[in-house]
């Protein structure tokens, strides 16, 4: 639950990032990751990535965000209770 909400959470705003700019993912991803395959084999569950490093490309996505752009809105992660807790 949490590394998909994370993984959509990346890739819901660098898809934003690509449609406002008209270009590709790959680009994006070659732009944020130095790899044009990432993002899309991220999407697909191909590539993993650390907390750490999904915050980093997060950061780098949030530094060159156009000020006329409201970010996307992202679910929160909840865990929920552990099972047999009442």
């Amino acid at each position: 639950m949490f590394e998909q909400t994370c993984r959509r959470n990346l890739i819901k705003i660098a898809q934003a990032y690509a449609a406002h700019r008209g270009v590709s993912l790959a680009t994006i991803s070659s732009e944020i990751y130095g790899n044009p395959r990432f993002l899309s084999d991220f999407k697909a569950g191909k590539q993993s990535a650390s907390i750490k490093t999904v915050d980093k490309l997060l950061g780098k996505l949030r530094r060159v965000w156009p000020d006329d752009q409201l970010w996307p809105f992202l679910p929160a992660i909840f865990m929920g209770r552990k099972p047999g807790r009442d």
